[in-house]
Formats: C-alpha cells, sequence, structure tokens
C-alpha cells in the first residue's frame, strides 16, 4: 500500500465523528510500512478549510469515524477518498488498512464500507448549518 492517509482522531483513537476530532495524523504509507508521520490541528470553519489542509498535505485518504454527507461529499470531490465509519486505534486503522480489511473496525451498526454508502442511513437532507456546506449552497442556488 502506498498512500498517504490521514486519520480524524482524538487521542489514540479515530473520533467518533470527524467534527470531534482534536488532530489529523497524517501517515505517508510506502510498501504497507509507516514511513513519515505529521500531526496537525483539525482546522476550524467547516469542509473547505480541512479540505485545504488535507490537500495542502498532500493526503489521498481520510478515515474517520462518522461524518455529514454534505461533508463527504465535499471532500471527495477535492479528489480525496473518504473511507468512514471506522473505530479504532491508529495502529489498529494501518494494519487494518495495509492487509485490505478496514470493513473489520466498522463502528457498531453501521452498513458495510463498499460503494458509497455506509454508516447508519444513507443520503437524506443536508440539515447542517455549515456555511461551507457544497449540497446546501446547490440546493439554496436553485432557490
Amino acid at each position: 500500500m502506498n498512500a498517504h492517509v490521514c486519520l480524524a482522531c482524538i487521542e489514540d483513537r479515530l473520533a467518533t465523528l470527524l467534527e470531534t476530532a482534536a488532530e489529523l495524523r497524517c501517515v505517508r504509507m510506502t510498501g504497507g510500512v509507516p514511513a513519515e508521520r505529521t500531526v496537525l490541528p483539525v482546522p476550524d470553519g467547516g469542509p473547505a478549510p480541512l479540505i485545504d489542509v488535507l490537500s495542502r498535505h498532500g493526503v489521498s485518504l481520510l478515515v474517520c469515524g462518522g461524518i455529514r454527507p454534505c461533508w463527504r461529499s465535499a471532500v471527495e470531490m477535492a479528489g480525496i477518498a473518504v473511507l468512514p465509519w471506522l473505530s479504532g486505534s491508529e495502529a489498529d486503522v494501518l494494519s487494518a488498512l495495509v492487509r485490505g480489511r478496514p470493513d473489520a473496525l466498522a463502528m457498531p451498526g453501521c452498513r458495510p464500507l463498499s460503494g458509497r454508502g455506509g454508516g447508519p442511513r444513507r443520503g437524506g437532507p443536508c440539515n447542517t448549518t455549515d456555511a461551507g456546506c457544497l449540497r446546501r449552497r446547490r440546493r439554496n442556488a436553485g432557490e
């Protein structure tokens, strides 16, 4: 596995929700081995500043617990893959990624991670009040 992976963490585990993460643990994986680690603060202000930080650091995969559908769409539209609805420590997550078995760390009650769905529910209305929410901006632009 060769990728620049970012884990949205609180203490030594994935945060339950991306929005509650205290830090972004970026790990450059080379041949399935962590080659370089960087810890970054989580920016305030919604998905746009988060995307900016991830892009500036060359992140190709964001691994997190829960994530709002509009945040996920925004991150994916920026070209960063999202692997949500996982739980576990940094070591457990990296090991599962290397083994190709991230589904083994799926949060209890969440659907399988394959495809665009996953999580406790699929789609639904975006009820976030974040100014940076792309889905809300698109919907409001049509009004």
